[in-house]
């Protein structure tokens, strides 16, 4: 292929003056405009299409209808920063400080730190084979590892 190369002044080599032409990226740019506008037509009628068909579909509410439904619970937190505050507040209280759990029945709560003391010298429950869940006997002494009094 004969390609006409243009040669400046200086010698040094310019471009190919046959490989690119202003009339290909004319064209090029118009039939790109004529798609877009094309594809833009066509999603126009399609939105129109479906919103003329949502308006046929939609059942008008009876005007003896209420006007505000309230969503079922949980419903949303008006305050959502002061609510978590006030929660972690009292989960904090509830793991640090002793109280009643359950004053009719005798049961206490302690602080987690001294819950898990209590728990590092005595060790965890274990329940056997056949026991009842609610009774439980103490984890037997690992060898080899003294147990604190």
């Amino acid at each position: 292929m004969d390609h006409a190369i243009h040669q400046s002044p200086n010698g040094s080599s310019g471009h190919e003056s046959r490989d690119t032409g202003v009339a290909l990226i004319a064209w090029s740019a118009a039939g790109l405009a004529v798609v877009v506008l094309i594809v833009f037509l066509l999603m126009w009628g399609t939105f129109n299409l479906l919103k003329n068909d949502q308006q046929a579909n939609d059942v008008s509410l009876s005007p003896l209808a209420p006007a505000v439904q309230i969503p079922p619970q949980p419903q949303l937190e008006v305050h959502p920063y002061e609510q978590l505050q006030q929660l972690r507040a009292r989960e904090h209280n509830e793991l640090t400080t002793y109280g009643w759990q359950d004053k009719k029945a005798g049961i206490v709560r302690i602080p987690i730190d001294r819950a898990m003391d209590i728990m590092a010298q005595k060790g965890f429950p274990v329940q056997l084979p056949g026991q009842h869940p609610g009774v439980a006997k103490p984890a037997p002494a690992t060898p080899g590892v003294p147990h604190a009094k």
